[in-house]
C-alpha cells in the first residue's frame, strides 16, 4: 500500500493526481507493476493473486483493465513498468481541455476526472457517442491495453432497480477478487461497505473460491 497525498496536485480535482503517483513510482524502479485501487473498494478474496492478471495478458500489454455498462472502467487497474506506460500517464496527464465539464465551446464531457483522459486516448465508443474530438494516435494506444472481463477484479454491487447495468457480467458473487463500489455514495455507501466488511471478518467473504463471478464464467476469460 503506497501512501501518495503529497503527490496530490491542488489544481485539479484529486482523482487526476492518479497518474502523477503511478508515474513517480513507477519511476522509481522499485516496482515491475502497479495495481491501482479506488478507496471505495474491498478485497473479498485474498486467494486470487494479482499474478494472475498479469498472465492472463501473457505480459505483453501495459495495462490491465476491465469495462463496466459504460466501458473502461479506472477505478481499478494493472500497469506495467514500460517507457510507454510512462509515456502514456504523461499524455494523459497533459490533456487540459478534459479537466473542465464542458469542453470550450459548451458540450458536456462524458465521465468524470481522469477517467475522461483514458477514454479519449484510446476513442471509445462512449467517447465516439459523444461526437468528441478523436485523439489522432487512438489506434497505437489500444494495442497497449488488455481488457478482462468486469468480474475478474472490477465487480460491482446493483441494486435491483439498477436496469442500466449487465447484471450478468457485472454483479459481484463469492469467489470474486473484488468488490468496487462505484456509483455508490453517502450514507448508502458507507453501510454497504460496513457490510461486506463484517462478511469478511465472520469469514463468509467467499475467500477461496475462483471467481467465477455471476455469470459463471472463469475470471480469466478473456
Amino acid at each position: 500500500m503506497l501512501n501518495v497525498n503529497d503527490l496530490i496536485s491542488a489544481d485539479r480535482p484529486a482523482a487526476w493526481s492518479k497518474l502523477l503517483a503511478l508515474q513517480y513510482y513507477l519511476q522509481s524502479g522499485m516496482y515491475d507493476y502497479l495495481f491501482y485501487i479506488d478507496m471505495d473498494t474491498i478485497i473479498m478474496n485474498a486467494d486470487i493473486k494479482l499474478e494472475s492478471f498479469i498472465d492472463a495478458s501473457e505480459r505483453k500489454f501495459d495495462v490491465v483493465v476491465t469495462e463496466d455498462m459504460n466501458g473502461m472502467n479506472t477505478g481499478v487497474y494493472l500497469m506495467r513498468n514500460s517507457a510507454w506506460t510512462l509515456w502514456f500517464l504523461q499524455t494523459a496527464w497533459e490533456q487540459t481541455q478534459l479537466v473542465p465539464k464542458h469542453t470550450d465551446d459548451g458540450k458536456a464531457l462524458p465521465f468524470r476526472w481522469e477517467q475522461r483522459a483514458f477514454h479519449y486516448l484510446t476513442r471509445s465508443t462512449e467517447w465516439t457517442k459523444a461526437d468528441l474530438p478523436v485523439y489522432s494516435n487512438y489506434t497505437e494506444v489500444r494495442k497497449h491495453f488488455y481488457v478482462l472481463p468486469q468480474c475478474a477484479f472490477n465487480s460491482y454491487i446493483l441494486h435491483p432497480f439498477d436496469l442500466h447495468a449487465d447484471r450478468e457480467a457485472s454483479q459481484y458473487a463469492p469467489g470474486d477478487f473484488l468488490i468496487h463500489f462505484a456509483g455508490k455514495s453517502g450514507v448508502y455507501k458507507k453501510q454497504l461497505m460496513q457490510h461486506y466488511l463484517e462478511q469478511l471478518s465472520e469469514g463468509s467473504g467467499g475467500s477461496g473460491g475462483t471467481g467465477t463471478g455471476s455469470s459463471g464464467q472463469h475470471y480469466l476469460r478473456a
